[in-house]
């Protein structure tokens, strides 16, 4: 079990209240790098939608979705479309081979044990088909900890997460890094990261 119960609470509760913050956080031009390298017509695997402001943004721009997440009452808010199918679950649930061109994981992995990562992002990459996209959204730092609204996280350095990564065969051909806010106010450094899968 990689979702942890007191977190996926939070969002079951507060599932309105997130959606309104979500939608008011520009990242236009994060989503648009991510599908400039893909091929038209993909199929993207939102792991962790949330309320779904990327899962809308990709198929609005013509992408099939898988959008996954442990929250039910998230999922009520992500778009309903032909092209979009809903998956209430566990990271460690996802059992595709080869089947999507992107995943995009925006900050949603941090919130897994860090023993369960290394199976995380196995199952990541045998969900890509070769020379598939992954996109990795997560929190800079060294903590694990539960925050002030109960959320469960785990940070990574860059070194850390790079390891992980590489010891899945993932080549990172693109990090940045930035400051920004979390949902409850407090300054985070955040690093998004592009992968390939060979």
């Amino acid at each position: 079990m990689a979702l942890d119960k007191q977190t996926i609470a939070f969002y079951n509760k507060k599932a309105s209240d997130y959606a309104t913050w979500s939608a008011s956080i520009d990242r236009k031009k994060i989503l648009k790098e991510f599908i400039e390298f893909l091929p038209p017509n993909s199929k993207i695997l939102d792991y962790g939608c949330g309320t779904g402001w990327a899962t809308e943004y990709f198929v609005t721009n013509g992408f099939k979705v898988t959008a996954l997440d442990g929250s039910k009452e998230m999922l009520k808010h992500v778009i309903k479309n032909n092209n979009v199918k809903l998956i209430c679950g566990d990271f460690l649930e996802l059992n595709s081979i080869n089947e999507f061109n992107g995943v995009w994981a925006s900050f949603s992995l941090q919130h897994a044990e860090k023993n369960l990562i290394s199976n995380i992002l196995n199952l990541v990459k045998k969900s890509l088909k070769k020379n598939g996209i992954f996109y990795l959204g997560i929190h800079e730092g060294e903590k694990v900890f539960r925050d002030s609204l109960d959320r469960f996280y785990c940070y990574y350095n860059e070194d850390e997460i790079t390891k992980l990564l590489q010891n899945q065969k993932f080549e990172i051909f693109k990090i940045n890094k930035e400051k920004s806010s979390a949902y409850d106010g407090s300054p985070i450094n955040i690093m998004n990261i592009f992968l390939k899968s060979n």
